[in-house]
């Protein structure tokens, strides 16, 4: 685990990006430490996230793959970026365009989400910050996320 943080130093995160972060998160950094490399892949430690704006909200409340979307391209794109791609704290990077990322804003805040290069969904069932922890840590490799996302 990386070094707990101080209040200060979460305030300064947020200032600089224009948010408040969920309080599970908020608990995790002052209490357990920020970051860490267990389970296989590391989590993202707040000291080294971009410090951005992250005030405009994340418009999801559902799932969407945008790769069956029959829309234009174009049109997907635009979307893409108006909805998805602000209000969201990468948690872990698995490469290849996938990983869980926190909502810091909109209707879904403090849930983690899969963002990937073909869709966004919540975990299931839908977890705060420290339920998908611990589920992350206990079971990873049994905790199916996507249960009540089916593919195909």
């Amino acid at each position: 685990m990386g070094p707990c943080l101080s209040e200060a130093a979460i305030a300064d995160f947020e200032g600089a990006c224009g948010i408040r972060l969920p309080e599970a998160c908020r608990l995790f950094l002052q209490t357990v430490g920020d970051g860490c490399s267990c389970a296989g892949f590391p989590l993202r430690a707040l000291g080294d996230a971009e410090r951005r704006d992250l005030s405009r909200p994340f418009q999801l409340e559902e799932a969407w793959v945008w790769e069956d979307d029959p829309r234009e391209e174009a049109v997907i794109q635009e979307e893409i970026k108006t909805k998805v791609c602000q209000g969201t704290l990468e948690l872990i990077d698995f490469g290849c365009c996938d990983g869980y990322s926190l909502i810091v804003t909109g209707a879904c805040r403090g849930e983690v989400w899969n963002l990937s290069d073909v869709g966004a969904q919540p975990c299931c069932p839908r977890q705060d910050f420290l339920g998908w922890f611990e589920l992350w840590l206990d079971n990873q490799e049994q905790t199916d996320y996507f249960k009540d996302y089916p593919s195909g």
